[in-house]
């Protein structure tokens, strides 16, 4: 049986941590070329990023999503359904001296968003909204900082039964991650794409040296298929990774379509129907600074930060 999901998905995205059109500044436009015209120019992009000791990105926009099922059994069923939205979000990440000094190791990531979440339908429905304006973590000489406490009622909200410590708002002595310099394994990404989600490739020349790999998304296997369950989708989605010989620019997914899929299954002597239908939008852009360019958060008012309580 073939699983896709909206998780990987989602962990692509997430390592978001060009050009423009297609209905949205996100995805860019150019001249379609064949993958091999722009070898040389992806491999000088990737040499480049690769010997950088600093770097930061700075995403922006939006995501919604929707869902709403309802399960079948005999006369009895029961409908569930719910929504997730996420407005006027931002989110920098910056990063530094991980390659060759990492006792001078620096880090920071700070974002901010609206929040509405609603989880059941009808009078049984619970709600709830936020408004984050600005959360952050930040390693810097040795310590961990986290500034998380305007999350918490998002964290109560998604899972009241979750204990949180007293405060979200303290500091402890941060280990350096012996990885990071592989942070953008930009190449690992879109195998995970193209492997799992993508119908068609478009590789365009956008003009004045800037290059993009536009990913056609199939909303199919976005929502996940298997042999037992059909799925139909109508709408567009698509991932962008746009470069330059000097490195890579930005990151940028846009979805836009809604799904439904039909399944039956055995339970006992009876047929299980189920139907769910989801509605996805979303947003997302991430450009790229390196060098002297980039932009590494300094921790405000570290002695404000009390230690990570027992």
């Amino acid at each position: 049986m073939k699983k896709t999901s909206l998780l990987l998905l989602s962990s692509s995205m997430l390592m978001l941590l060009s050009c423009g059109g297609g209905g949205s500044q996100t995805i860019p436009e150019g001249k379609k070329v064949q993958k091999e015209d722009l070898a040389t120019h992806y491999a000088a992009a990737k040499e480049n990023t690769d010997k950088v000791d600093a770097l930061s990105v700075a995403v922006k926009g939006g995501f919604l999503f929707e869902n709403y099922s309802k399960a079948t059994m005999g006369e009895t069923s029961q409908e569930i359904g719910g929504k997730i939205e996420v407005k006027d979000f931002y989110l920098n990440a910056g990063i530094k001296n991980f390659r060759e000094d990492v006792t001078k190791f620096q880090t920071s990531l700070t974002f901010g968003a609206g929040f509405e979440y609603r989880n059941g339908i009808g009078d049984n429905a619970v709600s709830a909204t936020a408004n984050i304006k600005k959360a952050g973590f930040y390693i810097e000489g040795g310590m961990g900082y986290m500034d998380m406490e305007s999350v918490r009622p998002i964290i109560q909200s998604l899972l009241p039964t979750a204990e949180l410590p007293s405060t979200l708002h303290f500091k402890n002595p941060a280990e350096i991650p012996a990885d990071v310099a592989q942070i953008l394994d930009i190449d690992g990404m879109l195998t995970q794409l193209e492997t799992n989600f993508t119908a068609n490739v478009d590789y365009l020349d956008c003009g004045k040296g800037n290059y993009s790999f536009v990913y056609n998304l199939d909303p199919t296997k976005i929502i996940g298929e298997t042999e037992s369950a059909t799925v139909e989708a109508k709408g567009s989605a698509a991932f962008a990774v746009s470069f330059s010989d000097q490195g890579f620019t930005s990151l940028g997914l846009f979805a836009d379509f809604e799904a439904s899929m039909k399944a039956d299954a055995a339970a006992g002597d009876m047929v299980v129907k189920s139907e769910t239908t989801v509605k996805l939008k979303v947003d997302l852009k991430a450009d790229f600074a390196y060098g002297d360019k980039a932009v590494i958060e300094s921790v405000p008012n570290p002695e404000s930060f009390p230690d990570l309580p027992e």
